[in-house]
């Protein structure tokens, strides 16, 4: 179950801009501070690196504009 709940959180991170607090709160977490760590320990990365990185690897595979 919380595999489950990481990889939800993991995938609203990468797909929507909302904040962490409240995907953590979606995701079943009244306190936001347990699943950053769990996060950092699964992931080897924290939710907002994780995040940073998605945004820039998406902007690099982005067509140039013209």
């Amino acid at each position: 179950m919380l595999r489950i709940r990481l990889e939800e959180v993991r995938r609203r991170l990468r797909q929507t801009n909302e904040p962490i607090s409240e995907i953590t709160a979606a995701c079943g977490w009244e306190n936001p501070a347990p699943p950053k760590v769990l996060f950092k320990h699964r992931f080897g990365i924290s939710m907002r690196e994780y995040r940073f990185e998605v945004m820039r690897s998406d902007k690099s595979n982005s067509p140039p504009l013209h």
